[in-house]
């Protein structure tokens, strides 16, 4: 997971000043699930303050705000709209040809 990479990379992180390029999306992704998860798991706030208090809330927060280095999973999670006409239909297709049904017309 997100979090054992950066706590197998610890000292990594420890020794860099400014976040790791090759950590952006790995700490984007987990800081996008704080949002997601962050009532839930409380841990998720201490994670953030942790990140802020070694990288500073300017760092961070570009970080926080770019969903575009977010993990597809999370990111998928995250997001509270409604599926689009053509992924139901992905996903009614798929589960039809699992099931060996018909698949419906789109």
């Amino acid at each position: 997971t997100m979090l054992d990479m950066c706590h197998t990379r610890m000292a990594y992180i420890e020794s860099e000043p400014d976040i790791p390029s090759d950590m952006l999306g790995v700490i984007s992704s987990i800081l996008a699930a704080r949002k997601f998860f962050g009532t839930e798991i409380p841990e998720m706030e201490t994670i953030y303050k942790q990140f802020t208090n070694k990288y500073g809330k300017e760092q961070v927060m570009q970080v926080d705000d770019n969903p575009e280095m977010v993990h597809h999973n999370i990111a998928v999670l995250a997001d509270h709209r409604p599926p689009s006409h053509s992924e139901n239909n992905s996903v009614i297709s798929r589960v039809a040809t699992e099931y060996g049904y018909p698949v419906p017309e789109a």
